[in-house]
């Protein structure tokens, strides 16, 4: 571990093994290069595929919003969530 990186309060066996890989730079503040695990291209293509899918069906998710806003804007201040009045 280089004295600029102890100096900035880096410690510790992971960071030694970052900063021998080449994973830390020796600067200030330190610069750390990550790299996504196999986990992590997964759930990016899930992430993805939530997201095209709420852009396939933007105006019906908006038109289905609206319709529940509207539910509950009729609604006593004093109802519960299942339009229950609470408290009293």
């Amino acid at each position: 571990m280089t004295p600029m990186l102890r100096a900035a309060g880096f410690t510790g066996s992971r960071l030694r093994a970052r900063a021998d890989s080449g994973a830390v730079h020796p600067t200030l503040p330190a610069q750390v290069e990550y790299e996504r695990s196999a986990m992590g291209h997964d759930l990016t293509r899930l992430v993805r595929a939530h997201a095209e899918c709420s852009a396939d069906h933007r105006e019906a998710i908006a038109e289905s919003r609206q319709r529940w806003d509207a539910e509950r804007s009729n609604r006593s201040p004093s109802a519960g969530a299942a339009g229950v009045a609470v408290g009293r």
